[in-house]
């Protein structure tokens, strides 16, 4: 028997082992290559994911400009798409489109290297009458003595004519007569308000022994804004000086003068639409304001002091509330030099200063004295209702009086990339 014996070159095996290793090089350099292109797709990936989340805080940035421009009375739109903002590099706009129902869409477009993100806010526009208090004092509230709120409507006649509830200290029209503040709210003894009292959010009302409250005390969710005094720009005509028992016309149009001063007796005619501006305003005991409001309301500025005595009147000839606005801008806070007084006398029973209208006073400590009384509302800075100081608040001014403030419910948001 042979046997064959047959030996392998390694000459043969040294190429098979080169074939396997140049196979396997291959394979790991595709790996590698792959494992490459993977991360550089994901670094290209990670630098746009950057970019998209840039845009869109950027676009959401531009939503809440918007919104605090027109929250605050101004525009919702900013830039354009010709002209877009610039932040820090990157661009925006922000349009605005008016729908139905009162919402409003504001929609604001980012752009960051190239990467877009669009945001979009739906919102529902509230207003609110300025005037829908008897009485409001942001700071404060004081009710003195036998002080007096009810409410009653304009339109349906006179006060008299509707105070047809209760009897003695306790007649009154109806009770709507509501307090506010976005502080305290104090009633002293025998104080009567018919209607709600609300103060600020994390204060409280307090009545006092006898003193009543026909409504709720519950605190407010929220501060109530007033608005600043827009004073319109008018040359000043220097003093008015009406003499005592003379009567003089006014209006229509505009004027303003340093002083306005009505002696004693006088009566002041005041033809609408008539913006009157005065550095300081005083009646004197008898005079009369009368708005003719036939084809304007009246808008009464006063700058500095604000003067009214006994038996002084201000209405409009159908006593409507609503044609009768006066603003006072002073801040006698700041400098108590400066008077607001609504009857700085002591008056008898028998006193009778009246105004019909709306006492608008966002800086002013305004006082009331004793036997004032308004028709209308009264919201300043700081409200002292003095002994037997009435305020009739008129609920026709929920719909015929102006607006305050426009406030925005947040509907909807999205985000669109």
């Amino acid at each position: 028997m042979r046997l064959f014996v047959h030996f392998r070159s390694t000459h043969a095996r040294r190429g098979s082992a080169l074939v396997m290793i140049m196979v396997l090089m291959t394979a790991l350099a595709g790996l590698s290559a792959a494992m490459i292109a993977m991360t550089n797709t994901t670094h290209v990936e990670n630098r746009e994911a950057k970019r998209q989340i840039a845009a869109q805080a950027v676009a959401e940035a531009g939503i809440h400009l918007a919104y605090r421009s027109l929250a605050a009375g101004g525009a919702g739109t900013i830039g354009s798409a010709n002209a877009p903002a610039n932040w820090d590099g990157a661009t925006y706009y922000v349009t605005q489109t008016n729908g139905a129902n009162s919402t409003v869409t504001l929609t604001s477009t980012a752009d960051v290297e190239r990467a877009e993100s669009s945001v979009s806010l739906c919102l529902r526009l509230v207003t609110t009458p300025l005037f829908r208090w008897g009485a409001f004092g942001e700071d404060n509230l004081h009710m003195g003595s036998n002080a007096f709120v009810d409410s009653y409507d304009a339109r349906n006649g006179s006060y008299a004519g509707q105070a047809t509830n209760g009897s003695g200290a306790t007649q009154h029209a109806a009770s709507n007569g509501d307090l506010g503040s976005n502080a305290n709210i104090l009633l002293e003894q025998n104080a009567t308000a018919y209607g709600k009292a609300t103060p600020g959010a994390t204060n409280t009302t307090t009545v006092l022994g006898s003193a009543q409250l026909s409504g709720t005390s519950t605190p407010a969710t929220a501060p109530a804004d007033l608005p600043p005094i827009n004073l319109p720009s008018i040359a000043t005509g220097g003093p008015l000086n009406v003499a005592a028992n003379a009567t003089i016309t006014l209006g229509p149009g505009a004027v303003r003068y340093s002083s306005l001063l009505a002696n004693a007796g006088a009566t002041i005619n005041v033809v609408g639409p008539l913006t009157l501006i005065c550095d300081s305003f005083d009646l004197q005991a008898d005079t009369t304001f009368l708005v003719d409001a036939t084809l304007g309301d009246v808008q009464l500025y006063v700058i500095n002091d604000f003067l009214l005595s006994t038996h002084a009147t201000l209405h409009a000839t159908d006593f409507s509330t609503s044609h009768l606005q006066i603003n006072l801008l002073s801040d006698n806070i700041i400098d108590p030099d400066i008077d607001v007084e609504l009857d700085p006398d002591d008056l008898t029973l028998g006193a009778d200063t009246k105004i019909y209208g709306m006492l608008y006073a966002p800086h002013s400590s305004v006082v009331i004295d004793s036997n004032f009384e308004l028709y209308g509302s009264l919201v300043a800075r700081d409200v002292d209702l003095g002994n037997n100081g009435r305020v009739h608040f008129d609920e026709a001014l929920l719909s015929d009086g102006p607006m305050g403030t426009p406030q925005y419910q947040r509907i909807a948001w999205q985000v669109t990339d």
